[in-house]
């Protein structure tokens, strides 16, 4: 084992001395506290010395509590990841224990493949480091995928060493010394008093620490060059780089889309291997050495400063060993190959959603300038031709008369990767949408998926179809409208299709039968309320002004309709962060306009419940606005909302279900429709105006059981409380 060098050493006795000191502090000032409480009834006895006690007391628990609490806390559970034994991946065991004799440590208890990319060894010391507890390592399966075995031992020895050197006393006692400090002030709260006093002297201990940690990495770069090499261990140095910021971009990008349908994490995987190899340029650059500032507290000396010492090490006899690090892992490297097919065709089925997504609500836009409730892409190129553009960029805002704000369009996704601006820029991008939707529809086309460019149109031939010129030329002349429709026959698209081809899902639900009432008289006993009807008559208030934004309003009422079906047990939902809306019964449930939402759904793909409230949204509330208003509950106004003469939205309703929500919270009735329609609430922030100021303590416990309702927590989604889903 290599010496401990005299910095480390001089350093991290430092630290721990420090450390040390910390506890001093935690322990001296609430016992100088009470010897000054002592000292006060013995100088001045009576009220005086009960008085200051009372002061004296609360500063001292104050100081102590939170200190006790984080020196009490259980080590953490174990990392997450798929368990490698020695049976499954007996090369990759021998690596690690090759390399833990070799920088003088043990190996690893566990080895676990995780999600990430990147390498890190993990030890659940205790006694603040003092006592050596179970030791686990995460391997990346991108890092497998992409390194040499070489550089993976650069890696992997570089962790190891951490673990090495005597950093298992003296690092272990310096990482738990920050992390007790930090959590003690977190605990104590950064602004109280004992944060301030911890504060200050984190401000003299932190900067210490981790200076001994930035002599350790520097440390564990020396075993990593001897493990691997020096030109291996420099090269797996900046490419970790790379490889972050690549990986990084890959989950922003490509596997978005993957989450809208649920896709595996094996594909994904399996696919970034190759997005690395044909990107290795584009890499290149993202990856190149910068100058930046250094951060006050950082934990890693600079890069530059981390290559120029390998670069000064002697470079050990090492035989490198080109082959792919999936070869430590039997059958990795047969999950690169794996569902190549069918992730292909996966992106394909994405890419024709997310273009008639976009279709759909150009359509919509269409059908409100023509008049007459039908639409389709001829009827937008008719629009074009007749110089209608504006009326079509105006109908695709929503109204002006609106309460809130106008709320910006949702961006599309043009077949070009752009996204679309305001106005003729959005116009060119939707129309760019339903051409291409069409032309796949029709069969004269199909979307390809690349890893190095964005999702484009080809020909059975292979041949790839540009749609972008002609159609900005149809969106500013008249002339450009008929090149279009010509290029469009000549691909097969069958004119009479597109004609009459009806908005999808944009024909009004139906209602059913409804018994009328008079204005200002009950409404009849023979019309049932169904969740949308109640709220949205929550949502508005008293005077008929509606609480919430419009998508919010919406997306609520949407998610109601799919309640009232999973009740019923028509439809369900996975129970996954995507919750797929599956449909299990298309049997009647005796209510019509139930019934049309159903059938909306079952025949649409399988989609998230997020996507289906941003699909159905518009149309229910225009259903649940007709149902009241032939009820009596509800008079549209010329305004948009409600004439303000008109007050059906009385404050009598809203006790009842205040009642209702809280007696099931009470009785502890957790699938009852009332817990249902109070999720509702929660999702769409009505929770608030409808149980009160003043149940605070009920909000709260709504709030933690809505949480776990995913339709609830879709309308989040939608109206941009909750982004884990894109």
């Amino acid at each position: 084992m290599e010496r401990v060098t005299r910095g480390i050493t001089i350093r991290a006795a430092l630290a721990v001395g420090m450390l040390a000191g910390f506890y001093l502090v935690v322990v001296g000032l609430p016992v100088g506290l009470a010897g000054l409480g002592v000292w006060l009834w013995l100088a001045f006895p009576g009220q005086a010395a009960r008085d200051l006690s009372y002061l004296v007391a609360p500063i001292g628990v104050a100081l102590v509590v939170p200190a006790w609490k984080v020196l009490r806390a259980r080590p953490q559970p174990p990392p997450e990841g798929l368990p490698v034994s020695e049976q499954q991946a007996p090369e990759l065991w021998s690596q690690v224990r090759e390399l833990a004799d070799m920088v003088g440590t043990r190996p690893p208890d566990e080895i676990r493949l995780v999600f990430e990319a990147d390498a890190r060894v993990r030890e659940d010391a205790r006694l603040l480091g003092l006592r050596p507890g179970r030791r686990y390592l995460c391997l990346g399966v991108p890092l497998l995928q992409t390194f040499t075995v070489t550089q993976v031992r650069a890696v992997l020895a570089h962790e190891l060493a951490h673990y090495s050197l005597q950093h298992t006393r003296w690092g272990a006692v310096t990482y738990r010394g920050v992390y007790v400090i930090v959590q003690t002030i977190l605990g104590a709260g950064p602004t109280s008093f004992a944060g301030l006093v911890y504060g200050g002297y984190a401000y003299l201990f932190v900067p210490v620490a981790l200076a001994v940690v930035r002599r350790m990495e520097l440390e564990a770069d020396r075993a990593a060059v001897r493990a691997a090499g020096r030109q291996a261990a420099m090269l797996a140095l900046q490419d970790l780089i790379r490889l972050d910021k690549a990986w990084d971009g890959f989950l922003g990008g490509y596997v978005r889309w993957t989450r809208t349908r649920g896709y595996t994490p094996v594909v994904i995987l399996a696919r970034f291997g190759r997005l690395v190899e044909r990107g290795a340029a584009e890499l290149e650059q993202a990856g190149k050495l910068r100058p930046r500032p250094a951060p006050p507290f950082r934990t890693h000396p600079p890069i530059a400063e981390r290559v120029a010492m390998m670069a000064r090490e002697a470079d050990p006899s090492v035989v490198p060993d080109p082959r792919r690090g999936a070869v430590l892992v039997a059958g990795l490297d047969t999950m690169a190959a794996l569902q190549t097919t069918r992730f292909d065709e996966h992106m394909q089925r994405v890419a024709q959603e997310e273009a008639e997504r976009d279709a759909d609500r150009l359509y919509k836009a269409a059908a409100t300038v023509a008049g007459d409730g039908r639409s389709g892409l001829w009827r937008v190129l008719d629009l074009l031709a007749e110089g209608r553009r504006s009326e079509l960029r105006q109908a695709l805002a929503p109204p002006v008369h609106r309460l809130e704000e106008p709320r910006s369009a949702e961006e599309p996704r043009g077949t070009d990767g752009h996204g679309a601006a305001d106005g003729d820029d959005e116009i060119l991008d939707l129309v760019l949408a339903a051409a291409a939707a069409t032309v796949v529809a029709c069969g004269g086309a199909r979307w390809q998926h690349s890893w190095s460019e964005p999702m484009m149109l080809v020909s059975d031939d292979d041949e790839p179809i540009s749609l972008r010129p002609l159609v900005t030329g149809a969106c500013h002349d008249a002339t450009g409208v008929a090149r279009l429709r010509t290029f469009l026959l000549g691909l097969g698209v069958d004119e009479a299709s597109v004609i009459n081809w009806a908005v999808p899902g944009r024909t009004p639900l139906d209602i059913g039968p409804v018994t009328p009432t008079s204005s200002g008289t009950q409404p009849s006993t023979e019309n049932e309320l169904l969740l949308p009807d109640e709220l949205f008559l929550l949502a508005h208030e008293p005077k008929g002004l509606r609480r919430v934004p419009l998508d919010a309003f919406e997306a609520g009422l949407a998610a109601a309709a799919l309640a009232e079906l999973r009740l019923r047990a028509r439809v369900s939902l996975t129970d996954t962060d995507e919750a797929i809306v599956a449909v299990h019964d298309v049997t009647s449930t005796g209510d019509r306009f139930l019934d049309s939402v159903l059938a909306r759904v079952a025949a649409g793909w399988p989609r998230p419940a997020y996507q289906w409230l941003q699909l159905l949204g518009a149309d229910v509330a225009d259903a649940a606005a007709r149902r009241l208003e032939l009820m009596g509950l509800y008079q549209p106004g010329t305004s948009g909302n409600t004439d303000p003469n008109h007050t059906p939205f009385d404050a009598a309703r809203t006790q009842q279900v205040r009642r209702r929500i809280m007696q099931a919270l009470t009785v502890g009735d957790l699938d009852s429709r009332d817990m249902v329609l109070g999720a509702l609430l929660w999702g769409t922030e009505l929770a608030g105006p409808v149980l009160g100021s003043t149940s605070v303590s009920a909000r709260h416990w709504l709030g933690r059981l809505a949480a776990r309702d995913r339709l609830a927590m879709a309308i989040r989604i939608v109206i941009g409380l909750n982004i884990r889903l894109e």
